[in-house]
This record gives C-alpha cells, structure tokens and sequence, in this order.
C-alpha cells in the first residue's frame, strides 16, 4: 500500500511525474533538434558553393525567391526541397536527409538509396522423423512375449502352439479382432497366474520288489 505524505502526493505519484517530464523533455530536444527551414536551406547553399541566384534556379525557383528563403520571408516548396536532396546527396548525405524530412519524405523514397534487405527467411523445418515400420517378425515377437509373461513358457515351447493357433483360425476366417472379443467375454474372473516348478506332477514312487 502506497504511503502520502504531508503533501497529499505518495511515492507513486512522484514517480509518475518524473516518468512524465522524462518524455516531454525528450519530445522537447527532438523538436528542437529539428533545424528551421531558412537555417537549412541556408547550410544547404553554403555546401553546394552557390550564389542566391543559381541556388533559386537549381531547384526550379529564382534568385528573388532565394533571397526571401534566406531572409526567412518564404520557404522552399515540397517539390523544391526534394530537388534539393538530389543536389545534396553526392556531397553530403546527412544534410540531403535532413532536407528529405523536411519534404516528408526520405532518401528511399526518393530513390536515392536503395531499400534495407529484407530479413532473411526463418529456416526450414526439418524434414519429419520417418515413421518407424514394424515387421510382421516383429509383431509376432511381441504376441509371443506377452505369451511367456503370462504362462512363464520358454519361447521355443510356444512358437509351435501359437502358429498353429494362427493357421487354424486363419482357416476358419477368425480375426484377431473377433477372437479378442469373444476370449474376453468367456474370461474367468481370475488372472490367470504364472505356472512355476510347483505346479509340475510329483513322480509316482517306484514299485517295491517281491520278496
């Protein structure tokens, strides 16, 4: 929460005013960055080396028109002052800018520069990674684990019963689908477990001898 002082101002306030005098002031030097006209045009006759007279007849106007410019009586034209950066370019570039912006307009658009690059393009994207395709070698070895985790069977044991399981129902036009639905509904509520070495038939004992 903000404090006020004795003033009736808090903290914020203060801040605020600064931030605010912080932009006037820099509009402030912008604008007075920006010469007058008759100060410019007179530099710019200055760097060309020319007499009111030719300067007024340089850039479409006449000596009589040239004297008012410099005695700040009458400024330049658009057209004139865009004249004027064409004249100024080749010796001076700053100065044909500064004439440029007085015309509104800039060194681009008056062709005397060519236009920034545009930005290079973002790169490609990269191609998509290739779709991993399984063999049907691979798709069998994956029935055939989920076989031995659920019986404990060695591989090579149930190799055999699960191709004739495949060709019988192959034969009989059983799919995969269509088996997996109807082994679900006639599933024991029980999971299966695992056989281990304790399930195996104990051997019968040996018969005694006669006497």
């Amino acid at each position: 929460m903000a404090t006020i002082d004795q003033t009736g101002t808090s903290p914020d306030d203060g801040l605020a005013s600064s931030a605010e005098s912080c932009a006037n002031g820099a509009r402030a030097m912008a604008k007075r960055e920006k010469r007058p006209i008759r100060i410019v045009v007179a530099d710019a006759r200055q760097t060309l080396g020319m007499t009111q007279a030719q300067f007024g007849m340089a850039i479409g106007s006449s000596h009589r028109s040239a004297v008012r410019w410099d005695a700040g009586h009458a400024t330049p034209s658009e057209g004139q002052l865009e004249e004027l950066a064409r004249l100024l370019f080749p010796c001076d570039r700053a100065l044909a800018a500064e004439v440029a912006d007085l015309a509104g307009e800039t060194l681009v658009g008056l062709g005397l520069e060519a236009p920034p690059a545009p930005p290079a393009p973002p790169p490609p994207s990269p191609p998509p990674a290739p779709a991993i395709v399984l063999r049907a070698e691979d798709l069998v070895d994956i029935v055939l684990l989920a076989a031995v985790e659920l019986t404990g069977a060695a591989p090579a044991d149930l190799r055999p019963l699960l191709r004739t399981v495949f060709r019988r129902a192959h034969d009989v036009g059983l799919t995969t689908e269509a088996a997996a639905r109807a082994l679900e509904a006639l599933a024991p509520a029980e999971t299966p477990r695992k056989l281990t070495g304790r399930d195996e038939p104990k051997a019968l004992p040996a018969p005694k001898r006669a006497q």
